[in-house]
């Protein structure tokens, strides 16, 4: 071909226009297998125009053009998403995407990362970058199975790791190599070695002394075989030694390759010892048994002795040669022997014992004996064979005869006091409704006669008033106080006569409750007063609602009375633990009271304070029957001018 400089001006543009077409068609190709891969992808693909704001700024793009594994992902069609916005097509992008997006268009910089999709419920792959200053593109790939799949198998590490780390055995869990992937607390603590973390650490670096027969169990497990050790001696770092019994168990990776081995352990020293120390007891068993005043046998069955000790021997009268291979049932009381024949041959391994007693024919007479028979088993639980002990108790069934002689008698004796409580029952039943009816008696004969009283003598008052010399109307007015003050005590006698009296309906209350209604309805009677006021809240008890809503308006229209002199009034209701039981109280900061009168406290009609607090005495001796009423106890503790506290307790079971 000649230079461009040889051709002439037609050969040039033909040669110009061979070229633009060569560029043309490549352009084609491209573009063809461009949009081949761009339509057959696995990975979802989008290209974008970016809109700026004001300030130039990033803030929205418009879809171009994506592939139909976007489709699929997005889960909307193509023509839904071309010339599109971001915020048209997605309500609420969230702010992982919006990031990449605004440091990727802004940095010109791609960006790779993995996310978690809320509105999909899926795992996104996404690679962001910027193919021209005003474009972003976005390569995304579903990877929602493979994460859940690592998420699966750390998840499954983290048992296997667990249930290692915690298995209550000596376990440990190799690589090929023997380094320690996983090793249990009791392996390390076995091992002594305290708190070293052994997680890729080599077996026979800590171990160097590692014997050749268990290397080769270790190479023989790598080479997938199951070796297992009923006894081993293992001498520790220490000294110390102890026996062992182990298994070797290769595990496997996906592949099917043996990975490594799990190698478990068992302290057996103590069997060990066991078997030791069961050698010695049983040469002491022998000795004890042959010694001891207690009968033992053994026997199979039909009774047929294998064995009995000297002091049975003796019993009978015979040497225990004698007695071995014949059945002890004819020694039995016949009228006994189906009895004892019949808990023998309920014994089996579930039920391994049984006592009884029974009647033996013996050369000085019948006795009574107590005798525990139990089974021996072997290995597999089959009983094979019978044991026995007994002692004679004779007297003691004496003793049964002669307290169950007394047992009558105290029957009897037991029968007829429930006849004469019964009849005093009765007595009593009529002399309370006979109090009954006295107390109405006095309440409606005695009421009339003082309203009379206070009723004639306020007239006096009212209407001669300017007629009566000042000491006959303060003697007028000393009378109708007087009179009112004895419907009082009348009232507040009557009031601890129903408290004595009533029915006791128990169920569950709130202290707290009826505590902070009571402070309440004190508060909005007299407002203008000054008190803090605390009720420790949730206290339940079980009794009778209303005599307990009478008991806290008397203990704590007591505090309230008691208080009204102080500038800020401070009463208190809460539960407390006193020598181990739980305990209520009310407690203020009120005129308080001297210890010394503590006995006249809960009397009826003893007051310890004058006439500046008013009163008839009557409150606290109510409060006292409704606690003993309930099975509880009641007491106070005070200072003059400290306050007082009174503590009560009440039963948790009415």
């Amino acid at each position: 071909m000649k230079p461009y400089e040889q051709l002439s001006r037609d050969e040039l543009i033909h040669e110009v226009r061979r070229r633009d077409q060569q560029l043309t068609e490549a352009l084609s190709r491209d573009e063809e297998r461009y949009r081949s891969l761009f339509m057959s992808m696995r990975e979802g693909f989008f290209l974008s125009q970016v809109i700026f704001d004001e300030d130039g700024a990033p803030c929205d793009y418009l879809y171009l053009d994506v592939n139909p594994a976007f489709e699929k992902i997005a889960g909307i069609r193509r023509e839904e998403i071309l010339n599109r916005r971001m915020y048209e097509v997605q309500d609420a992008p969230s702010s992982v995407w919006l990031a990449i997006f605004k440091e990727v268009v802004t940095t010109g910089q791609p960006r790779q990362c993995c996310y978690f999709s809320d509105p999909y419920g899926k795992y996104f792959d996404i690679f962001a970058f910027r193919p021209a200053a005003d474009q972003y593109a976005v390569l995304v790939g579903d990877v929602t199975e493979r994460k859940l799949a690592e998420k699966a198998q750390r998840e499954s590490e983290g048992r296997l790791r667990f249930f290692i780390e915690h298995a209550p055995a000596n376990l440990a869990m190799f690589d090929r190599d023997m380094r320690y992937l996983f090793a249990s607390r009791r392996w390390v603590d076995a091992a002594q070695l305290g708190d070293l973390e052994v997680t890729g650490l080599s077996h026979y670096d800590l171990f160097p002394k590692t014997t050749p027969h268990r290397r080769d169990a270790h190479r023989r497990g790598l080479a997938g075989e199951v070796v297992t050790c009923q006894e081993d001696l293992l001498v520790r770092n220490d000294g110390s030694e102890v026996w062992l019994s182990w298994e070797v168990h290769p595990w496997y990776d996906a592949s099917g390759t043996v990975g490594g081995i799990f190698i478990f352990s068992e302290d057996i020293t103590w069997r060990k010892q066991a078997e030791e120390a069961l050698r010695t007891s049983e040469a002491r068993y022998r000795d004890i048994v042959e010694n001891q005043t207690e009968f033992v046998d053994r026997y199979l069955q039909g009774g047929i002795l294998t064995f009995v000790n000297n002091s049975l021997a003796k019993l009978t009268g015979c040497n225990p040669e004698d007695l071995l291979g014949k059945s002890f049932y004819p020694f039995m009381h016949e009228e006994d022997r189906a009895q004892v024949v019949a808990a023998i041959e309920s014994l089996s391994a579930d039920n391994p014992f049984v006592v009884v007693e029974n009647r033996v024919q013996l050369p000085d007479g019948l006795h009574w004996h107590q005798w525990k028979h139990c089974v021996l088993t072997d290995a597999d639980g089959k009983v094979v064979e019978y044991q026995a002990t007994g002692r004679d108790v004779t007297e003691r069934k004496q003793m049964q005869d002669i307290l169950i002689a007394h047992q009558n008698e105290l029957r009897l004796a037991n029968e007829l006091l429930e006849q004469r409580v019964k009849e005093r029952t009765v007595d009593l039943e009529a002399a309370i409704r006979a109090q009954e009816s006295f107390s109405y008696s006095v309440s409606h004969d005695l009421r009339a006669p003082l309203r009379h009283i206070n009723s004639f003598s306020s007239m006096v008052i009212e209407d001669f008033g300017d007629q009566v010399p000042a000491g006959a109307r303060e003697y007028l007015q000393r009378i109708c106080a007087a009179s009112s003050r004895m419907g009082d005590l009348i009232d507040h006698l009557l009031e601890l006569s129903r408290v004595t009296r009533a029915e006791i309906d128990p169920g569950q209350v709130d202290l707290s409750e009826l505590a902070s209604s009571t402070l309440r309805m004190f508060v909005e009677t007299e407002p203008h007063r000054s008190a803090d006021l605390m009720v420790e809240p949730g206290i339940t008890v079980m009794g009778d609602q209303a005599l307990l809503r009478q008991l806290l308006e008397n203990l704590l229209g007591n505090a309230w009375k008691y208080t009204s002199q102080k500038q800020l009034a401070r009463i208190e209701f809460g539960k407390a633990v006193v020598s181990g039981q739980e305990t209520y109280f009310v407690k203020d900061n009120g005129a308080g009271f001297d210890m010394t009168y503590l006995s006249k406290l809960f009397k009826a009609f003893e007051r310890l304070h004058g006439a500046e607090f008013e009163g008839v005495g009557i409150g606290l001796a109510t409060a006292q029957r409704i606690i003993q009423r309930h099975g509880g106890s009641i007491w106070a503790e005070g200072v003059v001018d400290g306050g007082a506290t009174f503590y009560f307790t009440l039963p948790v079971f009415f």
